[in-house]
């Protein structure tokens, strides 16, 4: 369980004095160090979240003048600028997709419960934390391609690399790890055998396997290793996030599509 007991600044930004503050009330009780702040416009929500000094924004979408989409786009890097939360009693799909276009991270539906704002600060946190992980794969180019998606993500990785299983051993070896992202077709060793070097040393690593295809037997053997599931090369941010949702227990945000069923062996993202 991650603590609720961070500092973090918090801004609310909705025109209704109501929801500002049912919203701060909610959060107050939730965490009483955190730092909140109020917006009741759109132009006074985009000054502060260029401001640099907000860690989660909840944005309501509909405030007169500049509206909380409107805000955000005005941001350089949305997403890096703060991890921001859309909110609405009601939102077109043509405004569902501008928001995720944006770099938002979830759109909370009003009337919202405690339990959602809960979860959305919980997410956060474990968002933040720094996940050492490990990329095992022959190919350096395609090594340079997966560091580059990671530094993409929403997650907070640090990467080492390995080139062959003697690496990754070696590794695994010297430095605590949280994550494995494996290929599975290398000379030597398999995916399937290199994680179960890893696991020989740190058992509680999540182990994800890397591959253009995933057959049914390879699904089937992957399951009995109590690997976490499959990226389908080639991958980028949106899928890498889409699976470490799941591997680390939290629900994928509404923009997202969940996971596949084993079964469904064409899409680019399998659990198992």
């Amino acid at each position: 369980m991650i603590s609720l007991e961070v500092k973090n600044t918090i801004l609310i930004a909705d025109d209704s004095t109501t929801v500002r503050r049912i919203l701060r009330q909610i959060l107050e009780d939730f965490n009483r160090n955190l730092t909140i702040i109020e917006a009741s416009n759109g132009e006074e929500c985009c000054r502060l979240l260029q401001s640099g000094t907000i860690d989660i924004a909840f944005v309501d979408h509909y405030m007169p003048g500049m509206n909380g989409l409107d805000a955000i786009s005005q941001l350089e890097s949305p997403s890096e600028s703060a991890f921001i939360i859309a909110m609405s009693s009601s939102a077109t799909m043509a405004e569902v997709e501008d928001a995720r276009r944006l770099g938002v991270y979830e759109f909370l539906k009003k009337p919202f419960r405690p339990e959602d704002v809960k979860r959305l600060l919980q997410q956060h946190g474990k968002i933040s934390i720094m996940q050492p992980t490990l990329v095992v794969d022959d190919s350096k180019p395609v090594r340079k391609l997966v560091r580059q998606v990671i530094e993409n993500s929403r997650f907070n990785l640090s990467v080492h690399e390995a080139r062959n299983a003697e690496t990754a051993y070696e590794l695994a070896a010297r430095f605590p790890l949280n994550l494995a992202l494996i290929d599975f077709h290398m000379p030597g060793h398999n995916g399937l055998e290199v994680a179960r070097m890893i696991r020989s040393l740190q058992p509680q690593v999540k182990i994800i396997l890397m591959t253009g295809e995933a057959t049914k037997e390879l699904v089937q053997q992957a399951r009995k290793e109590r690997l976490s599931g499959f990226l389908k090369k080639p991958f980028f941010e949106k899928e890498l996030d889409q699976i470490l949702h799941i591997v680390m227990g939290m629900q994928v945000p509404t923009f997202d599509n969940g996971p596949t069923e084993e079964e469904d062996l064409d899409k680019d993202v399998i659990m198992i």
